[in-house]
Order: structure tokens, then C-alpha cells, then sequence
């Protein structure tokens, strides 16, 4: 009996979510790890479910966070993060870079240059940059610094926002220092 009380939740949360995202927002089918299939669907809040097929067994997993991370160009992996009106923005975790920032028409007002490669050591370039320690050739590093060659890491502990905060979309990224950042900047990135 309790298989079958299971199957019934499970039937009732999949035609939930179903009917939430013919509502609300489009679902996208994808293949998720080790090539399994799996839906994504998004509610207005930016809460995100995924329905995975494993073997026989289908789970249900949600997400607080409003963004999605995701392949880029040559493999590179990126965040993407909507908002409730449709507006949106990409960052490669190779740089900290912003790649893409779209309002809500789906108008695209970053500029990427055709000469960008998205291949490591090679900065990204064009859209939104972080330059850091130094800008341009001013001093001893990399050419506007070394940051934008590093992977960032998504921050899994950010501070809060305050509440009534008008923006309702985020990702908080975070470099660390590695040993061979801290010889030519002798300065911890995080303490």
C-alpha cells in the first residue's frame, strides 16, 4: 500500500508541476547527468523543478535559487539568471564574465566581440568584464589583471538581500585565492 500511496503523490506533484508551467511558464526538456532526460519547469517566483527520469523511478527536485547553470561556447560553464519579467542575464564562471543581459522583450543589449574566443587562458572578450588588480598594461600582471582568467565559484553562502529589495534575480560568485595567484598578488582574494 504505501508504493501505491507513493505513485499517487508522485502522479499528483507531476501533474502540478505540469499544469503549473502550462500557466505560468514553458517547460524546457533537456538531458541532465550521464545523458538522462529531465524537465525544468519555472514558476513566476524564479523557483525552478526538475523532473528526472532514473531508471524507473522519477524524482522531483526544487530549487530556491533563481538561476540556471548550463554549457556555454566551447564547454565553458555559465549561470543564467531570469527575472519574474522575462529579463535576463549570462555569466561564464570563466572570468566572472557577463555575457548576455536580454530585458523583457528578449533584446540583447551587451555587446560580445567577434573576436572572443571563450577558450582559457584567453580572456573572454567583450560584454561586461572584471578587471582586476590593475587596468590595462598600468602595472606588472596580466593585462587588466588576472581575475578574468580565473573560474569563479558560484557562492553558496551569500549575505541576504535586504527584503525589500527591487531586484529579484541573482547570482553571487566568488574567486579564492590559489597559491599561484597569492606569488603575484600577495593579497588573499576571500579571508
Amino acid at each position: 500500500m504505501g508504493n501505491k500511496a507513493n505513485l499517487i503523490f508522485l502522479w499528483a506533484m507531476l501533474v502540478a508541476v505540469v499544469a503549473m508551467a502550462k500557466e505560468h511558464r514553458p517547460f524546457e526538456r533537456t538531458k541532465g547527468i550521464n545523458g538522462l532526460e529531465k524537465i525544468i519547469v519555472r514558476d513566476r517566483r524564479g523557483r525552478s523543478f526538475e523532473i528526472r527520469e532514473l531508471g524507473q523511478v522519477v524524482a522531483i527536485v526544487t530549487a530556491q535559487r533563481p538561476f540556471e547553470r548550463t554549457k556555454g561556447i566551447n564547454g565553458l560553464e555559465k549561470i543564467i539568471v531570469r527575472d519574474d519579467r522575462g529579463r535576463s542575464f549570462e555569466v561564464y564562471l570563466y572570468g566572472g564574465q557577463v555575457a548576455s543581459w536580454k530585458n523583457e522583450k528578449g533584446e540583447e543589449l551587451l555587446v560580445m566581440s567577434s573576436k572572443a574566443i571563450f577558450k582559457p587562458p584567453t580572456p573572454i572578450r567583450g560584454g561586461i568584464p572584471i578587471l582586476f588588480p590593475q587596468y590595462a598594461n598600468t602595472g606588472p600582471l596580466p593585462s587588466h589583471g588576472f581575475v578574468r582568467q580565473r573560474f569563479w565559484e558560484i557562492d553558496t553562502n551569500p549575505p541576504q538581500l535586504p527584503s525589500n529589495s527591487y531586484y529579484k534575480a541573482w547570482v553571487d560568485l566568488i574567486l579564492r585565492s590559489s597559491q599561484d595567484d597569492l606569488k603575484i598578488w600577495p593579497h588573499k582574494l576571500v579571508s
